[in-house]
């Protein structure tokens, strides 16, 4: 996700290829980012990515 930012903010005139400004591509390149890093804290948080708890 990082690389396909950097490639459009490095060659903006992709982004008319999908028939999007470079800023708009930009801009729906990190709010997907933002959802992917949610999305992982709540998976995280909601105990699937942490180790058992010890019972006692």
């Amino acid at each position: 996700m990082y690389v396909l930012i950097a490639v459009v903010g490095a060659v903006p005139g992709i982004a008319g290829a999908i028939g999007l400004a470079p800023v708009q591509a930009e801009a729906v390149l990190l709010i997907l980012l933002v959802v992917l890093g949610h999305g992982l804290v709540w998976r995280f948080v909601a105990g699937e990515g942490r180790p058992a708890e010890d019972e006692r």
